[in-house]
């Protein structure tokens, strides 16, 4: 999670950690003007696991795993491989049904653009996708994912900082 320009790590039963990246963070995040519900998201996708309870404990096992293994290449400054671990948890995102058309769209349009990696954010079903990008591409980026349909697309930076 991202807050107030830092990276954040929560973990269940633990503190919330920072994340000191090694280098700073271009992301761009766009909205995609469609309003999820957080509450019908949850239930779609608990009825879809009380139906197939050893595919769906896979996928957010796998969904965990991604989350957490993000963690090295944050703080060593590694974006390709942090922009293709959010690109596997955005397809197991769409395995449970959680993304949209729109939002699969707007993730494509910015892979295509360049970004390293793209994702939805969020519950899903609609709401907002966030790009991993080179600093210099960021601008192109943007402009695909307006032209791809997103409402609005701003440019943020996530700090480098030290411990």
């Amino acid at each position: 999670m991202i807050a107030h320009h830092a990276a954040i790590c929560f973990t269940k039963n633990k503190d919330p950690e920072f994340i000191y990246p090694h280098s700073s963070l271009e992301l761009v995040i766009a909205d995609s003007g469609l309003t999820g519900s957080t509450r019908e998201a949850v239930n779609a996708v608990r009825k879809l696991h009380s139906d197939s309870p050893d595919r769906f404990s896979s996928i957010f096992a796998e969904i965990g795993a991604l989350a957490f293994s993000a963690r090295a290449p944050l703080e060593a400054g590694k974006h390709e491989m942090l922009g293709a671990l959010m690109n596997a948890n955005h397809s197991l995102l769409q395995a449970i049904g959680v993304s949209t058309a729109l939002l699969d769209a707007l993730c494509a349009a910015a892979i295509q653009a360049g970004a390293y990696g793209a994702k939805l954010t969020g519950a899903g079903t609609g709401g907002c996708m966030i790009a991993l990008v080179d600093k210099s591409g960021a601008p192109k980026v943007q402009k695909a994912l307006l032209a791809a349909g997103a409402k609005s697309a701003s440019i943020t930076t996530l700090e480098s900082t030290t411990r």
